[in-house]
């Protein structure tokens, strides 16, 4: 199947049928994407979830937003997986699957609605295959060994019935940071991101980022700190001065306003800045 992803053309297109003001589009790596994105992250996970995340989609869709969040350990992979009845849904109202931005992310090792032990589910889809080491696991839950993301960025790919995503996350690396110390977390990083720029190459992914709830948030003096600089020389390592490293994902809100105002990046800039 070729892959078939999110362009400029169709991203700037679907704004011309589904208009909304000027003000909430913004440009993401060439793309037209609405300033207000769908996430998939809370709810039961059951049928009637599913189908309710569907129709809100759906309606969210064709009301001109084009961007839709999700994670492979959103609600044991069921929020990947509803995406497939989503996107058969788009062509009633006259939207193709190169209009909508589509990121789903990598770090918290899934569990799955078909299995009742987690530990039983690590063991014999992970570590007995030869996936992940036991090494390879921080917090019993955690994982971004080059393999392991492998692996499952193809589960996602046929949980959601695409063949490429728009922008593939590494979910909470100040995990690996606390546990690793900056050298260890470098390695793992440049190793993980390496694997990402080979996906850009075979286009299963088009470009690729990090996703942090407290990695942007914390003071310099406590443990998990990301430097923007450092992830960007990891990425350069990686991908060289044509990297596909282009997306942070962060909490900046009324309450959360860490991001225009701790001024501990290099040079003494907010994470906004930086």
């Amino acid at each position: 199947m070729p892959s078939t992803f999110a362009t400029p053309t169709s991203t700037e297109a679907f704004f011309k049928v589904h208009s909304i003001h000027p003000d909430k589009i913004r440009k993401l790596d060439g793309l037209s994407i609405s300033a207000l994105s769908m996430g998939t992250y809370l709810g039961p996970i059951d049928d009637r979830t599913d189908e309710e995340y569907i129709s809100a989609l759906l309606l969210g869709a064709s009301h001109g937003i084009n961007a839709i969040d999700t994670g492979s350990s959103y609600r044991k992979q069921r929020s990947e997986k509803m995406l497939k009845k989503f996107f058969s849904g788009l062509s009633s109202y006259g939207i193709d699957r190169e209009q909508i931005v589509v990121s789903t992310k990598v770090g918290f090792i899934p569990e799955s609605a078909d299995e009742d032990s987690y530990e039983g589910y690590i063991r014999s889809k992970y570590v007995e295959k030869g996936i992940l080491q036991h090494q390879d696991i921080l917090q019993d839950c955690y994982a971004i060994s080059p393999r392991f993301i492998e692996e499952e960025l193809y589960t996602s790919l046929e949980n959601t019935g695409l063949s490429c995503f728009d922008l593939y996350y590494i979910n909470y690396p100040e995990i690996p940071l606390m546990h690793l110390g900056e050298e260890g977390f470098a390695d793992k990083m440049i190793a993980a991101f390496s694997l990402l720029e080979s996906k850009v190459a075979e286009k299963t992914i088009r470009r690729y980022g990090i996703a942090t709830w407290n990695g942007l948030r914390k003071k310099p003096e406590i443990p998990g700190v990301l430097s923007i600089e450092k992830l960007v020389e990891y990425a350069k390592i990686a991908g060289g001065e044509n990297l596909h490293f282009r997306v942070i994902q962060t909490p900046f809100n009324l309450v959360m306003l860490e991001a225009i105002r701790t001024q501990y990046q290099p040079g003494e800039k907010t994470p906004l800045s930086a």
